[in-house]
């Protein structure tokens, strides 16, 4: 009983993550999920996720949410955890076909599985050009890490970088040699420093405060880049710790190692760390093969203005092997974010074509709001 209570409370900390459009935020509405625990197989449970004609079997850890349908055939076993209920529940034999047994709540606990939505995320930037180097990571987040890596884009002919962490009140920079062969250069932001100073020691980072990498090589700088809030901010102790313990709860959660990843990031990302959610399903191989996974690692590269990394891995989503896996409507969210994406990018036929696709998409599954803001960027780009 102490590990449900444990999840319950875990989930209502969540925020949602989603909201239909990185161009126009829209409310969030109320929503909730489930998951079915990991040690105990569902037997004769089948679920028709939203937006999809036919219902497939159960299997341990799958996730469901407000707007799936559960059939239940007797004898029965399955046991979920779902948002805002402090119990397990099990669930009873019935021919018809059942709602998510889960509480939604406005802006509170989502279980990010399948036809999650999207982050928010309003920053577009073209990163194609390499002529000046590009920070990577920290960029645009909240960190956990006092001692965060700095990574950013290798550039032609570079020999030397210079790289500076800019603060509030006090900066770090130190010269350092290119790394040949690289697509990326990175190093680690030094030990702080103590009596006695050195090249590779460093002022320590301070929390609440906010700072910036800046990398400089052959007379151009990273700063050309010029997009709004850059920075990165060590997160406040007390912010730090109940992340922590959040973390921990997860960590006892019995749900599988795939959705425990998803949680994790999940939990990054409603929490603005998003270097950390990034380097979490960067760093994971199953997550690179959940279209799930790979939407919200493509809503994170767009929150944080790589504009060009996102769009790689959502047209990684339209390839065969993805679409297999994947949902109607996670296929649409997939595209309806590249119209945007080439909308951003003023490649007005790539975005009527992904904008299309979505609305036939959201038309067949009754997704109202959804298709609503597809159609108004259709004809704001003077198409029917």
């Amino acid at each position: 009983m102490r590990k449900v209570i444990k999840a319950a409370t875990l989930l209502t900390f969540w925020m949602l993550v989603g909201a239909d459009s990185i161009m126009v935020k829209a409310q969030t509405p109320a929503v909730c999920g489930c998951a079915f625990v990991a040690n105990q197989q569902p037997e004769n449970v089948r679920v028709t996720f939203k937006g999809e004609l036919q219902a497939i079997p159960v299997t341990a850890g799958t996730v469901v949410h407000l707007g799936d349908l559960l059939k239940v055939r007797s004898p029965v076993s399955g046991t979920l955890i779902c948002d805002n209920i402090t119990a397990r529940v099990a669930l009873s034999g019935n021919p018809r076909n059942q709602p998510v047994p889960c509480k939604p709540t406005p802006e509170e606990g989502i279980l990010i599985g399948r036809n999650g939505r999207k982050i928010d995320g309003p920053t577009m930037g073209d990163t194609a050009s390499f002529a000046f180097p590009i920070v990577l990571t920290p960029r645009s987040t909240n960190t956990l890490e006092k001692r965060p890596t700095l990574r950013w884009t290798s550039i032609p002919n570079a020999k030397t970088y210079k790289v500076t962490v800019r603060g509030e009140q006090e900066s770090w920079s130190v010269n350092m040699d290119a790394v040949s062969g690289k697509p990326f250069q990175e190093i680690t932001y030094p030990e702080s420093c103590g009596s006695e100073r050195s090249t590779w020691c460093a002022p320590a980072l301070k929390n609440g405060e906010t700072y910036k990498v800046i990398v400089e090589a052959n007379g151009r700088s990273s700063e050309e880049e010029n997009l709004p809030n850059m920075g990165f901010t060590l997160l406040e102790p007390e912010k730090a710790q109940r992340i922590q313990a959040i973390k921990l709860n997860i960590s006892e959660l019995d749900v599988n190692k795939d959705l425990r990843t998803k949680m994790l990031a999940s939990l990054y990302a409603n929490n603005r760390l998003n270097a950390d959610a990034i380097q979490l399903l960067e760093n994971d191989k199953a997550a690179q093969e959940n279209p799930e996974s790979i939407r919200l690692l493509g809503s994170l590269y767009l929150r944080v203005g790589l504009i060009r990394k996102a769009e790689t891995l959502y047209l990684r989503l339209l390839e065969p092997t993805m679409v297999s896996r994947d949902t109607r409507i996670g296929q649409a969210i997939s595209e309806q974010t590249l119209g945007e994406i080439y909308e951003g990018l003023g490649n007005k036929p790539e975005a009527i074509k992904h904008y299309v696709q979505a609305k036939s998409i959201f038309q067949f599954a009754k997704e109202s709001s959804s298709l609503n803001t597809v159609e108004s960027r259709l004809t704001a780009l003077g198409t029917p």
